[in-house]
């Protein structure tokens, strides 16, 4: 994505995800924290997104291709403990 080092990075806490009825949309919405140095529960909601269902697979497939991306390279850890 991106190599610079300045990037602001949000840590996502946890997300909500389904359709909206009636509609040809799917709502995504992360919550996420400031730091890596602020507790889970101070987690907040970020912004609802809207998305089609062909953006909802492209998503999945560019998500699955960054994983792999870290299955092959000396930076993935299968033991490493996640939020």
């Amino acid at each position: 994505m991106s190599e610079k080092q300045d990037v602001s990075v949000f840590p996502v806490t946890g997300w909500r995800v389904g359709p909206l009825l009636g509609h040809d949309v799917i709502l995504m919405q992360f919550h996420f924290i400031t730091s890596t140095l602020h507790p889970l529960d101070e987690s907040q909601d970020g912004i609802l997104y809207g998305i089609t269902p062909d953006m909802a697979r492209a998503l999945i497939i560019q998500l699955e291709g960054s994983i792999e991306s870290f299955r092959t390279s000396q930076i993935y850890s299968p033991d490493e403990t996640n939020h």
